[in-house]
């Protein structure tokens, strides 16, 4: 892999302190030929400073893995966790600007709301797309998607 080896083995590198106090786990495809993601370097580590934080604010004991798999001309990549995980009525409202679950979850958490719209704002300038799957009380799952390649397309 290209691009991606440095951007990879900076995120391992960053996830050795996450070890100590959560179970991290790393889903990368072994074999996947050699992949190219076509975006900037510091926006996505940025994407992945905002989802990685957020999964270690809102899981206190559990898991958080991250990964990624090539899917045709994309990229696709997760952060997971099984924190407190958020409610339907809140999945879409939760990338708009200042907007968060609610005012306990900020006042117990902290956050100002902006890091999920500026993580959707960046995904998609890079021509991607950013979603979540949740479930309350199990966890999250943040997955994007960015423009790419591998060695078999």
């Amino acid at each position: 892999m290209m691009e991606q080896d440095k951007t990879r083995e900076q995120l391992l590198e960053e996830l050795k302190d996450l070890r100590q106090k959560h179970e991290t786990l790393n889903s990368f495809p072994e074999h996947d030929g050699e992949t190219v993601i076509f975006a900037d370097t510091d926006r996505l580590k940025q994407i992945f400073n905002n989802l990685i934080s957020n999964a270690i604010k809102f899981t206190s004991t559990g898991s958080i893995e991250i990964g990624y798999q090539p899917k045709g001309n994309l990229v696709e990549f997760y952060v997971k966790d099984t924190g407190i995980g958020i409610p339907v009525e809140y999945q879409e409202k939760i990338f708009e600007r200042f907007r968060q679950v609610e005012s306990s979850t900020t006042r117990k958490f902290g956050g100002n709301g902006l890091g999920l719209a500026i993580t959707r704002n960046l995904v998609e300038l890079m021509g991607g797309k950013i979603w979540l799957e949740s479930e309350l009380g199990k966890g999250t799952v943040f997955r994007f998607t960015l423009p790419g390649k591998t060695g078999t397309n």
